[in-house]
């Protein structure tokens, strides 16, 4: 098996999916990988992007897992190839969670006038220990 650790931003809210009664986490996840150097010699990137699954609700974690929130994913890949809908060939990266964690907090937000709130980050631990059996968006890092 080829097992993979991926760091990433997500690209939309994880959002919880149930098929056949049974419940589990989806999300997109995308990492930058740098592909060459520009005539003037800064780096190029471009996105990979990467369908994760994690089995289980999630708890009250779920809320956390928002768009543009850096995440830490430990899994197993799959790779498929298929076709667009314009007919193109293109390879597509699935990882089956066992793992999944928060690397790093989005600024806290003022939710009314008179509540004090920090602007540090936070690392939160998401989702330890959770094991599973087995199941894109252009949002730039």
């Amino acid at each position: 098996m080829h097992y993979a650790t991926i760091i990433g931003r997500l690209g939309a809210d994880a959002v919880l999916k149930e098929i056949n009664g049974r419940q589990f986490v989806s999300m997109s996840v995308a990492r930058d990988e740098v592909i060459g150097k520009s005539a003037s010699g800064e780096p190029v990137k471009e996105a990979i992007w990467y369908n994760v699954t994690l089995h289980g609700n999630g708890g009250n974690r779920l809320p956390l897992l928002l768009r543009g929130s850096m995440v830490t994913v430990i899994g197993r890949e799959r790779t498929n190839v298929y076709q667009d809908r314009n007919g193109a060939w293109k390879v597509g990266f699935n990882i089956y969670a066992f793992d999944v964690y928060l690397c790093g907090g989005q600024k806290l937000e003022q939710s009314t006038p008179t509540q004090q709130v920090s602007d540090e980050t936070r690392t939160v631990e998401i989702f330890p220990g959770n094991n599973s059996s087995d199941g894109i968006d252009d949002l730039p890092m």
